[in-house]
């Protein structure tokens, strides 16, 4: 089994996931944002910046 971590850009797919959980967080645990019915909360520096991956496998 490979246990090393595969760093890469965040693919569109990557994207919605990321999105997903920064709403799971910010706004339904934290409640520093109001929460959203999409269950998604981007970001203003999100067309500026790009996210990176770390998985195994």
């Amino acid at each position: 089994m490979d246990h090393a971590l595969q760093l890469r850009k965040a693919t569109p797919r990557d994207h919605d996931w990321i999105h997903g959980l920064r709403h799971r967080v910010y706004a339904e645990e934290l409640g520093r944002h109001p929460v959203d019915p999409s269950g998604r909360l981007n970001d203003g520096l999100d067309g500026d910046s790009f996210c990176l991956v770390a998985a195994r496998g």
